[in-house]
């Protein structure tokens, strides 16, 4: 009787085990694959020569993607309005802190009619606007209640190397 009761014993806990076992394993299935939805959603999207800014965050990553990246033949599309009021120690869109230069933009940034609010840029020693340099084309872009002080300060860029801004419209700047 003692050894018919051991096998049921170590049945139901081989039953056990096996479940643990297979519980763990779709768990962390599913963890993993939250983390990859996760970590696809914090990269920019880049859709047939188009980049796509939806919020703050993808205005902040696109800024840090410049240095890699001038845009030449891209469109950056803004599709929404982005209030900066809450972010300090902003630097220019090419601006490169680690060698205290910048890199020309070279694509079209359409603003598609969208704002930007409250963007304030400080460079002590060297340009201050939303771009560094501006080699490429900004237009339709609303800019409202923004500061940019520096060496040499401009509102759209900080220097025009053969660019253009078109349609742009600044208030309280």
């Amino acid at each position: 009787m003692q050894t018919g009761k051991y096998i049921k014993y170590m049945i139901l806990l081989c039953t056990a085990a096996s479940m643990l076992i297979v519980y763990t394993i779709l768990m962390h299935h599913t963890l993993e694959s939250k983390n990859n939805q996760k970590e696809h959603g914090t990269q920019l999207v880049y859709e047939n020569s188009v980049l796509k800014i939806h919020n703050v965050e993808d205005y902040l990553k696109f800024a840090e993607s410049i240095s890699e990246n001038d845009y030449k033949n891209w469109e950056v599309l803004l599709c929404a309005d982005l209030d900066f009021s809450k972010y300090t120690h902003m630097t220019p869109i090419g601006y490169r802190s680690d060698t205290m230069d910048s890199v020309t933009f070279h694509g079209v940034f359409n603003g598609n009619g969208h704002k930007i609010t409250g963007l304030s840029i400080y460079m002590k020693d060297q340009g201050a606007g939303m771009f560094a340099r501006l080699g490429g084309t900004v237009k339709n872009l609303w800019l409202d209640n923004c500061v940019f002080s520096g060496k040499k300060s401009g509102t759209v860029a900080a220097e025009m190397v053969g660019g253009s801004i078109l349609n742009c419209y600044l208030n309280s700047v």
